[in-house]
């Protein structure tokens, strides 16, 4: 929301001298009385501006009177007076659109910023004589002295912006403080062009614009049948935004397999392609029919996708000037048709230019479906398909390639009528859809036979809006843009919603606004992804973090830099658990600067996290998780990332966002407490706390800290499908503990016991060092519910049991650079082999080749491999 002031309550700053101020008073009471005398219209015109001199960016040499309308207009200063006496050539002309936005009597004229203002006052000291000279740094008060002139010369810059607004009171017609824009009157007899030149070339302003009279943005066009046609409104699939950005155009082709067209109607006849006859295999042009000349089905569901818009007849389709390719796939009165011929002549279609082909017929389940489908998104195109309107539950396979469509009526609900199941993608108007007939008139018709074609149609228009999308892109921008009235998520009798043309023609061109959980950033290159908006510092993707978790580049901020992700339709996850998911790194940050993560929940802005910097670089990216909050599970919330640092040399690095509902962990699953402990997500229950109290922690500042008896569950693991060894693996620390108390450790097994994995004694010394526990998993916990419990046994509340890096994993840590090298000579070879043989069999500790207490296949594996990797 603008902070506006109007001109009678015009803001005097702080920095305004008492004479300054004074002035301005008087200026501005001028301007009062003017606009007393000569109110402004009550809708500004420029029509007489735009006609003068340097309108079309021609050189304007100023005569007399127009010098003395802008000295009248504008308070020069003395500095100013060359500007009006020289040739001026407009380097902006301002073009505006008829009924969308035009030119008005205003201009919006942007003051620069402090700092544009010091670089602007830097470039005109480099030209004055003397300018350019520097003092000596060495003299005793250097820093006093630098510190002077640039006191100095932020004064000269803040007093140069009151000198700028001081230029426009006379005209001023309204001041909008809050980002230091005013709208002010052209002054008479010069043309806009040339009084926005003048004003740019006093170098005060970050820009100077028409402040255009802007119409809303519908555009109608004057087919005289369009106000029967209920669903082009903007509150259902809202059509008319859409033809703000475009109105198809006729290289884009929408293929109709029916019964063919009329090929004379008035509404169609002159957006017909050659088509063809699939059950001739016949190309029109070598004599196959493809005249709607028995049924008229096919004519209708022409008439919805691409009836011609603005042609002062009939009725529109959803794009005005798309090209209709007839493929007549039925010669029967009755419109039935082979779903081999009505498959045939989709491809045929596809094969010769159609980009959107739709088929008003059952059969979209039918797995023959599927390969043309297929055949159809290879070939760049997309083929949809009616859901049918005998009330089944037929649509049972999710064909990825095919766009099946059920129908929603006037009140954007879905009809009981419209055919369900996994199979559906979208809904879209299907009662009372008025459209073409074959006897060269227009009715009513109601079914998916028209939501397909709607549909077909509002595809194209999201290509045509961006022609660079892919197929895929086209088709996920449409469905992501539904409007989602019942289920949220996909649902089984509206897919993803009915369909709204208007939002998805702007993703098109401007990104998505929402989109569908999972949201899934992994930041794949240098370009900032179309999922991030309202950047605000100088936001960027970037290679120079150290190791990212994916790919090479990861998102970037410093100083207080600022990024939100676009809405998430998260309703899908109320009274489910949601995860949130990150990875953060920080290179250059002060200890104590932070970076805040907030959720947009249904009360506006709230803290997620905020993660403190401890001064020291960090070589590895850290995995932060969080449980969703309950505010949070609602169609439209974001997330926010700001940091908070001193400078742009703080660098705080966030890759592989991920925001989804929580099925459960997979391997590998790893906890180090660097995000506190995650009950819900990492641990069930838990009696621990983080703390960076333990000495030498292994991986980050944060461990795990069990006292007395408490004892902490991991979340489960699912491991079944495996597909080699599991091994349970951790840290551990004691101070304070007993000699003789204990920490167990049990891993629940497939059938839900609790079996001891390992019991570590403490010998009554505090230990400096973490100790490195890595345990292969009994046969008899591979499940899908493996887990990890810490169980401390202790009599008071600080015996210390720290536990870290917590991971059950495929792989193990090998600690010794080379560890098949059993006889230490720096080789590895049959006297390596020979030593681990004879420790094995006699159950020494060099035959315990993973350290966790057995002797077993386990060791004999993981010392073949180690032999097999030599040494490095």
């Amino acid at each position: 929301m603008n902070h506006r002031n109007e001109p009678s309550h015009t803001r005097i700053p702080a920095a305004l001298t008492t004479a300054g101020a004074a002035l301005l008073l008087t200026l501005a009471a001028g301007q009062a009385l003017a606009q007393s005398q000569n109110p402004a219209p009550n809708t500004p015109t420029a029509a007489t501006h735009g006609s003068l001199p340097g309108a079309n960016g021609e050189p304007v040499a100023l005569n007399a009177a127009q010098q003395q309308s802008l000295r009248q207009a504008f308070n020069w200063a003395n500095r100013d007076g060359t500007i009006l006496r020289s040739v001026i050539v407009p380097r902006q002309q301002f073009i505006g659109t008829a009924g969308l936005k035009e030119r008005s009597g205003y201009l919006n004229v942007k003051v620069k910023d402090r700092a544009q203002m010091l670089t602007q006052l830097g470039a005109e000291a480099q030209h004055t004589p003397g300018g350019t000279q520097t003092r000596a740094v060495d003299e005793p008060n250097a820093q006093a002295d630098a510190q002077a002139r640039f006191d100095a010369q932020l004064a000269s810059a803040q007093a140069r912006m009151v000198e700028a607004r001081n230029r426009l009171a006379p005209s001023l017609r309204e001041a909008y403080d809050d980002i230091d824009m005013h709208s002010v009157r052209i002054p008479d007899g010069v043309s806009a062009e040339v009084a926005a030149e003048a004003l740019m070339r006093t170098g005060d302003y970050e820009f100077v614009s028409m402040d255009w009279l802007c119409y809303p943005a519908d555009t109608t066009p004057n087919d005289p049948q369009f106000g029967l046609q209920w669903y082009h409104a903007a509150n259902r699939i809202d059509t008319v935004s859409a033809w703000d950005f475009t109105q198809g155009d006729s290289s884009t082709i929408i293929a109709v397999c029916d019964s063919g067209v009329d090929i004379d109607h008035p509404d169609l006849a002159a957006a017909l392609v050659p088509g063809y006859n699939a059950t001739e295999n016949l190309p029109q042009v070598d004599g196959g029919s493809v005249n709607d000349s028995l049924n008229g089905h096919g004519t209708l569901v022409a008439g919805a996708a691409a009836a011609i818009g603005n042609n002062n007849t009939g009725i529109s389709g959803i794009g005005w000037d798309f090209s209709i390719m007839p493929i007549r796939v039925s010669n029967l009165s009755n419109g039935t048709a082979l779903l081999s011929n009505i498959l045939e002549g989709a491809r045929w279609a596809s094969d010769n230019g159609a980009y959107s082909i739709n088929c008003s017929f059952g059969g979209a389940e039918d797995s023959a479906t599927r390969t043309s489908g297929g055949h159809i998104r290879l070939e760049g195109h997309l083929l949809v398909f009616a859901a049918g309107n005998d009330g089944l539950a037929n649509q049972t396979n999710d064909w990825e390639k095919v766009t099946i469509v059920g129908a929603s009526n006037q009140a954007d609900n879905w009809v009981s009528w419209s055919h369900t199941g996994v199979g559906i993608d979208c809904i879209a108007p299907g009662v009372n859809i008025r459209s073409t007939t074959r006897t060269g008139g227009y009715t009513y018709t109601t079914g998916t036979s028209f939501s397909a074609p709607i549909t077909a149609g509002a595809l194209a228009l999201v290509h045509d809006a961006n022609p660079a999308l892919t197929a895929d892109e086209v088709e996920f921008i449409l469905l992501n843009a539904c409007d989602d009235f019942m289920t949220p998520g996909e649902d089984n009798q509206t897919g993803w919603g009915r369909i709204n043309v208007g939002q998805a023609v702007s993703d098109a061109i401007n990104g998505p606004s929402i989109t569908a959980l999972p949201f899934e950033e992994t930041f794949p290159g240098p370009d900032l992804p179309l999922q991030w908006r309202n950047p605000v510092g100088d936001v960027i993707v970037s290679d120079d973090a150290v190791n990212p978790p994916s790919g090479s580049y990861a998102l970037n901020l410093d100083a207080n830099d600022s990024i939100e992700t676009i809405e998430m339709r998260a309703g899908v996850l109320l009274g489910e658990t949601g995860e949130i998911r990150f990875w953060t790194q920080h290179r250059g940050v002060d200890a104590g600067e932070t970076l805040e993560i907030e959720y947009l929940g249904l009360v506006g802005w709230a803290t997620l996290d905020t993660i403190e910097s401890d001064g020291t670089n960090q070589s590895d990216f850290i995995l932060r998780r969080y449980v969703m909050p309950g505010l949070a599970a609602f169609d439209g919330t974001k997330l926010r990332f700001t940091a908070h640092t001193s400078d742009g040399g703080d660098d705080w690095y966030i890759d592989d966002v991920i925001v989804r509902a929580f099925e459960g962990n997979t391997l590998p699953w790893e906890d180090s407490f660097e995000n506190g402990i995650t009950e819900t997500l990492d641990w069930t229950q838990s009696d621990a706390t983080a703390t960076d109290d333990a000495a030498n922690e292994p991986d980050g500042a944060f461990s795990a800290l069990l006292t007395g008896q408490g004892s902490m569950t991991s979340a489960e693991v699912a491991i079944a499908d495996t597909p080699s060894a599991v091994y349970m693996r951790f840290y551990t620390q004691h101070q304070g503990v007993e000699n003789d108390e204990s920490l167990l450790v049990e891993y629940k097994t497939a059938t839900g016991l609790w079996n001891e994995l390992t019991t570590i004694e403490s010998d009554g010394v505090d230990q400096s060092q973490f100790q490195l526990h890595q345990i292969a998993l009994p046969v008899a916990g591979y499940g899908a519910n493996t887990a990890l419990r810490f169980t401390a046994d202790g009599d008071e509340a600080d015996d210390a049991w720290y536990i870290d890096a917590v991971a059950i994993t495929n792989d193990l840590i090998v600690e010794d650079p080379c560890p098949a090298d059993i006889n230490g000579d720096g080789m590895v070879n049959f006297f390596d082999v020979s030593a681990f043989l004879t420790a094995y069999n006699n159950q020494q500790p060099d035959g315990d080749f993973n350290n966790d207490g057995l002797f077993n296949f386990f060791d004999v594996s993981g010392y073949l491999a180690a032999f097999s990797a030599g040494c490095p």
